[in-house]
């Protein structure tokens, strides 16, 4: 969103136009004075857990769509958005509990129906974790995968909810 907000010796009340909002101001000494605004919204940070061909194409899509991507077994920033985990089964349990008790947003798990509820028997519920994570577009590579993954996330925040 961009926004001019123009304060000068206008008369009149202060009136908005697509694009510019002007204000008068008493200043005797006259002149104008322009300021151009731009809304920049800071990245979503997203936690990539896994080394897996899915798990590269989430790091290499969500670099493409300017988010903040951290792939690998660091542990989960504090203040991340968004946990994915695509570890084909490898360590991914403890990630699952470390993610909803730093209140990550949106967490996803990516397996099938029946390995996802698997998962979230062991980890006694899982709340929170979506499992499939993405939404159901018929993804079958893992460029798909990802891409179905982020419209989920995208759809979640244009919505003002990621979980």
């Amino acid at each position: 969103m961009e926004l001019l907000a123009r304060l000068g010796l206008e008369a009149g009340a202060p009136h908005e136009e697509e694009g510019l909002v002007a204000v008068g101001q008493p200043c005797l000494s006259g002149g104008t004075l322009e300021i151009f605004l731009e809304a920049v919204l800071p990245p979503v940070l997203v936690h990539v857990y896994g080394d897996s061909p899915i798990a590269r194409a989430f790091t290499a899509l969500g670099r493409a769509l300017d988010y903040q991507v951290e792939p690998g077994p660091a542990p989960i920033a504090a203040d991340a958005d968004v946990v994915l985990v695509a570890s084909h089964g490898v360590g991914e349990e403890p990630v699952l509990r470390e993610a909803p008790a730093k209140d990550v947003p949106y967490i996803g798990l990516i397996a099938s129906r029946r390995r996802g509820a698997a998962v979230l028997a062991r980890l006694a519920g899982g709340e929170g974790v979506r499992v499939p994570a993405g939404l159901d577009i018929g993804a079958r590579t893992p460029g798909e995968v990802a891409v179905s993954g982020y419209a989920e996330i995208i759809d979640g925040y244009q919505r003002g909810s990621t979980g």
